[in-house]
């Protein structure tokens, strides 16, 4: 009877000690499961604010780019500089959008076509401001300031502007990584 007994009762000693054992595996497992799905939440969520950054970097280039004509306008007149001073922020800012359209062209496909887009657009519209502007006389009043047609022309940005933020938006969203 002895011998019996001491075999049931290692038995489930030895069972216990295996459904303990698994449970601590099993316990292990969805701690590192867990772990891992929070590092790579919050890589991801770095990675969307860093894209967020250089999407509204983008978009500060295009805006700059569209002011030009004022710029060109505002222009001091007679001083030697001036000229060379906004050419060299002109192709500053041509260096900026340049640049975007290629990171964005191997960032995501679709937000670069929105974003091509607008460029192109802007850079008619905006191009041939800037012309006009340089035929013009430097302002000397602040009314002197207005490009009645130029305001009416950036009117036609506004729904390619909401196009490329959709696109951007789009891209942004979700908890999932997107590629392309």
């Amino acid at each position: 009877m002895e011998s019996v007994t001491t075999t049931v009762g290692s038995g489930i000693t030895s069972g216990v000690g295996v459904s303990l054992l698994s449970d601590v595996v099993v316990a292990a497992i969805v701690a590192g499961i867990v772990s891992l799905v929070t590092v790579l939440m919050a890589h991801e969520r770095a990675r969307r604010d860093r894209l967020r950054e250089q999407y509204a970097d983008a978009f500060r280039a295009y805006a700059s780019y569209k002011e030009f004509p004022y710029v060109v306008r505002r222009r001091a007149e007679g001083e030697a500089g001036e000229h060379v001073r906004i050419s060299e922020a002109f192709r500053r800012v041509q260096e900026q959008l340049s640049f975007w359209q290629a990171w964005m062209g191997l960032e995501s496909a679709p937000v670069a076509r929105e974003y091509r887009k607008l460029i192109d657009a802007t850079r008619d519209i905006a191009g041939n401001a800037i012309r006009r502007a340089w035929e013009l006389p430097p302002v000397t009043q602040d009314t002197d300031m207005n490009i009645a047609d130029y305001a009416e022309d950036l009117k036609l940005l506004i729904p390619l502007e909401s196009a490329y933020v959709d696109a951007a938006r789009k891209r942004l969203s979700g908890w999932l990584p997107k590629w392309g």
